[in-house]
């Protein structure tokens, strides 16, 4: 892995999901739909259950990925996007959470196969009814 980044996707090996995928799945997490190494880690409530989950990101297995997660503060860096767009140039996210929900990218098991499975955060909000209280952070 050194030397390499495992964030971007390689066509050219016929990959069409991230290295970290599993990692998105396990802690819940959507990636960026043109840029795999921006990921958001929103905190769920069920509807009608009141509880929240997961309360924790699994940093320590990020690391295992060569990936460093840090909160953004030079949001910049990722440029724009021009018909959507925060204060700060962020593509697809604005000051109340993620407004195009059909384009972020998380992963689930498949029953029985127990395969990784591409849903978008739109499908995983309706998959079980469940909302976005907010976002968890590093």
């Amino acid at each position: 892995m050194q030397g390499k980044k495992p964030i971007a996707i390689r066509p050219e090996l016929l990959e069409t999901d991230p290295m970290h995928a599993d990692m998105l799945r396990y802690d819940q997490a959507f990636h960026h739909p043109t840029d795999p190494s921006l990921v958001i880690f929103p905190h769920f409530r069920l509807k009608g259950a009141g509880g929240l989950y997961p309360d924790k990101i699994t940093v320590g297995r990020w690391s295992s990925f060569t990936i460093k997660l840090e909160k953004f503060l030079d949001l910049g860096k990722f440029g724009t996007n021009e018909h959507v767009t925060d204060a700060l140039g962020i593509p697809g996210v604005d000051d109340f959470g993620i407004h195009n929900q059909n384009e972020w990218i998380g992963y689930v098991h498949t029953i029985p196969e127990y395969s990784l499975k591409k849903v978008t955060l739109e499908e995983y909000l309706k998959d079980v009814p469940k909302k976005i209280v907010g976002w968890r952070e590093v």
